[in-house]
């Protein structure tokens, strides 16, 4: 799912536009659990010969109002998907609560902010009846008893180390500040000793780059004091060559193989500091994720590139119970990444992504008043100083907007009817200093403006409905809690835990 920091930290759906884009962060990756071009089929036929939808999982962490990144990133294409594939959507409240828990009074706001942007971009609503998989099923993840419990039962026979080694997870924890290590920071050091310890911090940082730049002189005082009584005999050697007795840390830096064990254990020390500091929801995020996307036995998960790894951590979970419990009969669904070609829009800042926290994202539900306030004092090509001088489209972030915002890929955009210019006739004026930087961003303004008008108009309809908002929430969320039990009881037959019927 998306989230409001990058578009995605999902239990479904981040960078999901389909085609590549001009604009875009590109994102290049391949994985078993990605899906190829035959797998996206639209249907699939059972034992019986009956033909069936296949089901899509996406959503979004309820964390706030829905930006333009999520609209490049996730929404634009979840419309577009809905009408070929049963599409249940994810609002992920108890998932917010990760990275929210001290604050949640924000999550029924928040879950009502995304309902009106959900319905404002075009989702087409599941309202009762018989579901035939045409209309889209929006799910309040805490609404469904199934969920919890399949994150339990998951949590069973998951190994602690698939779910430290996913990538995505480590990314996230350094992200949120989980990692560094406090317990040894209140180590004193003399003048030359400091100097000493910066300098092999900066030379372990030039052999290991990834370790990164701010290493704790603290840490390496006790990774360094430790090295004398280490087990690895060869080590204490090499180091007592060195003069290890007379200065430690001079010994260490004139020793490769100490570095190499220097770092190895700064890597397990920040990774255990960062597992304490981990609330137990977040550090098993992947694993409610498993459970969210299986509860309605997805097909596919419509991801950006960078989440493909926890889709992999799920169909591992997935293949470990079919294997465990399935008798060769195949109980749960293993999901794949339906991964677009897009990448994620920049913050009007130019900031590598659009976020709320960073205060550079222009939101779905913005007056056009609002959007100009954030629209005209983005920075443009620094090297363009007077209005006369030529500009460099390549390097304005407007301009990768305008490539983003064009008729070309927006049906709700024609340049003729605006009279605005084309993404090429942009180009062209700017290179040509044929109007200046305001004249650009107001043009983008009003392609943006006539983009979202529509949106506008329909947020504005469903919050003037808010009864008839909250029936399709229940609706969508009882045929979520309907598919959910129907796949606890296969699980629960499964694992031998029902004992009556």
């Amino acid at each position: 799912m998306a989230d409001e920091e990058k578009n995605g930290r999902p239990a479904g759906s981040a960078g999901e536009t389909p085609g590549s884009q001009p604009g875009l962060q590109q994102s290049k990756g391949d994985s078993r659990a990605v899906a190829r071009d035959e797998d996206l089929q639209p249907t699939w036929t059972d034992k019986d010969g009956n033909v069936h939808r296949k089901r899509i999982l996406t959503g979004d962490r309820t964390t706030g109002k829905l930006h333009l990144g999520h609209y490049v990133g996730s929404l634009k294409n979840r419309v577009k998907l809905q009408t070929q594939y049963d599409t249940f959507v994810l609002m992920a409240d108890v998932q917010a609560l990760t990275t929210h828990w001290e604050n949640p009074k924000i999550l029924k706001e928040s879950v009502r902010e995304v309902a009106l942007d959900y319905l404002a971009v075009g989702i087409d609503p599941y309202t009762g009846g018989v579901d035939d998989g045409t209309r889209t099923k929006i799910v309040i993840q805490s609404a469904v008893p199934a969920i919890a419990e399949l994150t339990c039962l998951y949590g069973l026979f998951t190994p602690m180390s698939i779910i430290l080694d996913n990538p995505t997870t480590k990314a996230e924890a350094q992200q949120y500040g989980f990692g560094a290590s406090e317990e040894n920071a209140d180590v004193v050091l003399n003048e030359d000793d400091r100097q000493l310890y910066q300098e092999l911090a900066s030379k372990l940082h030039t052999e290991f780059p990834e370790l990164g730049s701010e290493l704790s002189p603290s840490d390496l005082v006790v990774i360094v004091g430790s090295l004398g009584s280490s087990g690895d005999v060869s080590l204490v050697h090499d180091l007592e060559g060195h003069g290890y007795a007379d200065n430690a840390v001079a010994a260490v830096l004139h020793s490769a193989r100490a570095l190499r064990v220097v770092r190895e254990q700064l890597i397990s020390m920040k990774r255990s500091a960062g597992i304490r500091q981990m609330n137990y929801g977040f550090l098993g995020y992947p694993v409610s994720q498993a459970a969210d996307i299986t509860f309605v036995n997805a097909h596919l998960v419509p991801v950006g590139v960078d989440q493909v790894p926890h889709i992999e951590l799920t169909r591992d979970i997935v293949q470990r119970f079919n294997r465990q419990y399935g008798k060769r009969r195949r109980i749960l669904v293993e999901p794949q990444a339906l991964v677009g070609k897009g990448g994620t829009l920049k913050g009007i800042d130019g900031n590598a992504k659009m976020s709320k926290s960073l205060g550079n994202a222009i939101y779905l539900s913005d007056s056009p008043d609002e959007m100009w306030q954030k629209i005209k004092p983005a920075p443009t090509d620094p090297q363009r100083v007077r209005r006369d001088d030529p500009g460099r489209p390549e390097v304005c972030n407007i301009f990768s907007y305008h490539q983003v915002f064009c008729g070309g890929n927006e049906a709700g955009i024609s340049e003729d009817e605006l009279g605005v210019a084309t993404v090429e006739e942009v180009a062209v004026n700017c290179r040509g200093a044929k109007w200046g930087c305001v004249e650009c961003k107001q043009q983008l303004h009003r392609k943006i403006t006539a983009l979202t008008e529509p949106m506008r108009e329909k947020r504005s309809y469903w919050e003037q409905h808010p009864d008839d908002m909250i029936d399709i929430l229940k609706l969508g969320t009882q045929r979520g809690i309907e598919e959910g039990e129907q796949t606890l009881q296969r699980v629960k037959d499964a694992m031998s835990v029902r004992y009556w019927d």
